[in-house]
């Protein structure tokens, strides 16, 4: 069976690409003829580009006819589309998405798209469109995105998401039949080797600190602020605790005004806060990230909203690594301990501090995210997601 997959690819950063990168791997083991097209990387080595990846598309107005132009030499049996508003460009090639499919339906392929971020459109208000650089016409914003959501669902032959209740979101909110929609969630590398935490804080210079990190684009609705205010309140009676903040300025906002103010306005207030015990360590090189995450002693996500399952939320379960979610994510993470209330600093406090004095709760979060691990391995996601390439091909025949 020969595929073709249309998604950013590495070495271009960002989930969708390593999410792309882990199943392309995963079916290409299970020997599917698996083609790729990506966008266009100038610096890119040549000599280390993979066979089958194709360097097709610009981020702008023109990618659908550049992507269909490519898929019309690929005699593909059916084409999987990865989809998040802005994986493609701005607004306008937010708005033009489903062009692309109505191009995919004139080659007769069954077409899939995986939606990587489905939203509520009961949350879009005017916050959400300030947080996401969008302008500030709220009515106007629910028809466009239901619009272009009802279009891709017209024009796809399967939807893939990859939490229930984005299915139900699809459903209900967005009328997509049950029928058409199926949910595979995100997958988790097992076996990685793990660094030993001792020699990992060694190799960070944090030896005999408790580490406490949040990884990840820095994003509004991720809730940062609100993890920075809840350290403040422990910071004093731990001086041996830091806080390490990881990661790059989202690559779509770069030289936005209020997205860098909003940024350094993290950074002021961590000063203010807690000048020694936070650090922003910036964009991690990908062979620094394992002793990052190894050096760690927990990993905590703040999100305010959830939009799609998080990239390093798997990251941490293939680490075995505990977390500590907001109620946004409680689905991801079904247990109490390690789950507190997104508005509340205070209680993100305290359930912090009484998850680092237990081991026992530690152990066991560590131990249910290694459930997670065992469930939702790539080979298992790449086995659901080949099956269902079977069937749509077989029922398109």
């Amino acid at each position: 069976m020969r595929i073709c997959i249309v998604s950013t690819y590495p070495p271009s950063q960002g989930g969708v690409s390593y999410y792309a990168k882990s199943l392309v791997d995963s079916l290409r083991r299970m020997w599917l003829e698996v083609f790729v097209l990506s966008e266009r990387l100038e610096d890119i080595d040549k000599l280390l580009e993979e066979k089958n990846v194709f360097r097709c598309w610009n981020r702008g107005c023109f990618y659908p006819f550049q992507i269909f132009r490519k898929l019309l030499r690929i005699n593909a049996d059916c084409v999987h589309i990865q989809h998040e508003f802005f994986l493609y460009g701005g607004l306008i090639s937010a708005a033009i998405f489903p062009f692309l499919l109505a191009l995919a339906k004139l080659l007769r392929k069954p077409a899939i798209v995986t939606l990587h971020g489905v939203v509520k459109l009961s949350e879009v208000n005017r916050q959400f469109l300030d947080e996401n650089d969008v302008v500030r016409l709220v009515t106007l914003a629910k028809l466009s995105l239901s619009l272009v959501v009802r279009l891709i669902d017209k024009l796809s032959d399967i939807i893939i998401v990859h939490e229930n209740s984005l299915a139900r979101i699809l459903e209900r909110q967005y009328g997509c039949p049950k029928n058409k929609i199926r949910v595979i969630p995100h997958g988790v590398e097992v076996g990685r080797r793990i660094i030993p935490k001792d020699q990992a804080k060694e190799k960070m210079g944090l030896s005999g600190n408790i580490i406490i990190l949040f990884f990840g684009y820095f994003a509004r609705y991720k809730g940062i602020e609100k993890l920075i205010e809840a350290f403040g309140q422990l910071a004093k009676n731990h001086p041996d605790w830091v806080l390490v903040l990881a990661g790059g300025t989202h690559p779509r906002l770069r030289n936005n005004l209020s997205y860098e103010r909003y940024v350094l306005d993290l950074k002021r207030t961590a000063a203010k806060i807690a000048p020694n015990q936070i650090r922003f360590a910036g964009f991690v090189d990908e062979n620094l990230l394992p002793v990052l995450i190894c050096a760690a002693d927990i990993m905590v996500f703040p999100y305010r909203l959830f939009i799609s399952s998080s990239g390093p939320l798997c990251l941490a379960a293939s680490y075995l690594k505990p977390v500590l979610v907001s109620n946004a994510l409680q689905q991801c993470v079904p247990d109490k301990d390690a789950i507190f209330d997104r508005l509340s600093a205070a209680d993100l406090a305290n359930k912090l501090e009484r998850l680092l004095a237990s081991k026992d709760l530690m152990n066991k979060v560590g131990n249910l995210l290694g459930n997670l691990a065992a469930t939702n391995s790539w080979d298992k996601v790449a086995k659901k997601t080949a099956e269902i390439y079977e069937q749509i091909t077989i029922r398109g025949t």
